[in-house]
């Protein structure tokens, strides 16, 4: 707990001290971490970390919280933008924002990428809906690189359980992007691993009461859709 205390104390006083580059420092293991999480097994871990770097950088200009919040706003904005930018080298003709879709129903749906394109390009996308052709081509990309990902995309599941995922993905998108990331990060949906009500509030620079009844009100949400 000391050392978690010391390296949010070190990034908040070289943001007191406008010293950007002593918040790199001090953020640079953080950012090692992620880039290694992210990049998995594939063969641009440095470049998924500068990317990382970049929009730490950037988003000092638009905090204003307090100076030892900006830890946490620094995890969640690095982590969206190596996400992003690990999705521009892995499918570099397709767009970041149409993988990710793909992507998280890939692991919601059991694991099977033709039924991810027909879902994509269904009525069943009511946030988000692919044409038929683009849905086609993230599943191309995606398979492309296949071999890279397999260990991270869940084992085949049978008929009904797959039905029941998919069920799950279309309400799902029915929630606002705060609630799905709560629920995402509660019970280790997408990319996330399961993380308590603290770490989610530090995650996002929330109050822990904020995710308490974010998650309260989604889970409410779902129950509506589903009746």
């Amino acid at each position: 707990m000391r050392a978690k205390s010391s390296r949010v104390n070190d990034v908040a006083t070289a943001l007191e001290n406008d010293d950007a580059e002593g918040v790199l420092r001090a953020l640079e293991p953080m950012i090692r971490h992620l880039a290694h999480r992210i990049g998995g097994q594939l063969p641009y871990e440095e470049e998924i970390a500068q990317a990382g770097r970049v929009a730490v950088w950037e988003s000092m200009n638009r905090f204003y919280g307090e100076p030892e919040e900006f830890r946490a706003y620094a995890w969640t904005t690095a982590k969206g933008a190596m996400a992003d930018a690990r999705r521009e080298l892995q499918y570099p003709d397709m767009s970041p924002h149409v993988m990710k879709h793909f992507e998280w129903a890939l692991r919601l749906s059991g694991g099977d990428p033709v039924d991810v394109e027909a879902f994509m390009a269904s009525a069943a996308m009511p946030k988000w809906r692919a044409t038929v052709e683009t849905a086609r081509d993230a599943r191309l990309a995606w398979e492309g690189v296949r071999p890279l990902l397999e260990h991270d995309v869940a084992p085949p599941m049978g008929e009904a359980s797959q039905r029941d995922y998919r069920h799950l993905w279309a309400l799902l998108w029915t929630l606002s992007e705060r609630q799905l990331t709560v629920l995402a990060m509660t019970y280790g949906l997408g990319l996330h691993g399961r993380h308590s009500d603290q770490e989610i509030a530090a995650a996002l620079g929330w109050r822990k009461s904020s995710v308490v009844s974010t998650r309260s009100s989604a889970m409410r949400r779902l129950k509506a859709a589903a009746a």
